[in-house]
């Protein structure tokens, strides 16, 4: 999961951790420290790894 900065991070961690570990959950936390997200999600894109556009469906089509 990509988030924008320290505090993002943080607070998922500590949220997602309510639930279970991150390993159990298969989740990752992404810092990309900033609102660029597009390099991150093409890299994800390329391993096949989905994007919250595939998971909701794209927005303004």
């Amino acid at each position: 999961m990509f988030v924008e900065g320290d505090a993002e991070e943080a607070l998922l961690l500590i949220l997602l951790m309510r639930w279970a570990s991150m390993d159990e959950l298969g989740i990752t936390l992404c810092n990309v420290a900033g609102t660029n997200f597009a390099p991150y999600v093409k890299v994800a894109a390329g391993h096949g790894l989905p994007s919250a556009g595939d998971l909701l469906g794209s927005f303004g089509r």
